[in-house]
C-alpha cells in the first residue's frame, strides 16, 4: 500500500497474494509487486523453494537418517538467510556448517558403505569428492561476490543433499534393514 492507505487495503492485497499461490501451486512465494520496489520477486524466487523433509528419505540408519535431517534443516536455513537477505557474514556461517556437516556425513556413510561391503563404493566415494569439491569452488565464487547466493543455495541444496539423498544413496537403501513399522491397533 501507498503511505497513507489502511491496514484493510494491507489485508487485502496479502489475501489475493495467498489465493494466487495457491492457484500457483504448492511451495511458492507470491509477493505483492507494488511491495518490492519494482524488484520482481516472484520471478527470482519461484526456483527456489523450501526443502520438506519426508519419511521416505529415510535409510533406517539411524546416523545417515539424522544427518541427511540436519543436512535438510541447515538448507532450509541457508534458503531463510536468502529470503530475508541477512549479511553475508550470516550466509558464510551457514554455508560453512553446510560443508562440514556434508562432509562429515559423507565420511561417515563411506564408513557404513564399506561395511556393508556396497558393490558401487569407488562411484558413490567419487561422487562425494566431486560434490565437495564444487561446492567449495561454488562458496568460494559467492564470498568474491561472483556469484548468487540463489545459484549456490541452488547446489547445495539441490544438488548436494535432495539429489545425492534421492539418487546415489537410494542405491545401498536396500542393504539396510529398515526399522518395522510399530502395529497400532484401534
Amino acid at each position: 500500500p501507498k503511505r497513507g492507505e489502511s491496514a484493510d487495503v494491507l489485508v487485502k492485497m496479502a489475501d489475493e497474494a495467498l489465493y494466487r499461490a495457491k492457484a500457483q501451486g504448492r511451495n511458492r512465494i507470491v509477493c505483492e509487486m507494488s511491495l518490492a520496489n519494482g524488484v520482481d520477486v516472484n520471478q527470482r524466487l519461484h526456483t527456489y523453494v523450501p526443502l520438506i523433509w519426508k519419511d521416505a528419505f529415510l535409510c533406517g540408519n539411524n546416523l545417515i537418517d539424522d544427518q541427511h535431517k540436519v543436512l535438510v534443516q541447515i538448507a532450509n536455513e541457508l534458503f531463510s538467510a536468502m529470503l530475508s537477505a541477512r549479511s553475508d557474514a550470516d550466509v558464510a556461517r551457514i554455508v560453512t556448517n553446510l560443508l562440514v556437516e556434508a562432509t562429515q556425513h559423507f565420511q561417515d556413510e563411506e564408513t557404513l558403505l564399506r561395511q556393508l561391503q556396497f558393490d558401487k563404493l569407488d562411484q558413490h566415494v567419487a561422487e562425494h569428492a566431486q560434490l565437495l569439491s564444487e561446492a567449495q569452488r561454488l562458496a568460494r565464487e559467492f564470498e568474491l561476490k561472483k556469484l548468487t547466493l540463489g545459484s549456490l543455495f541452488q547446489f547445495l541444496a539441490h544438488d548436494v543433499i535432495i539429489r545425492h539423498i534421492l539418487g546415489s544413496d537410494r542405491e545401498y537403501f536396500a542393504l539396510i534393514a529398515k526399522p518395522v513399522p510399530p502395529i497400532t491397533v484401534d
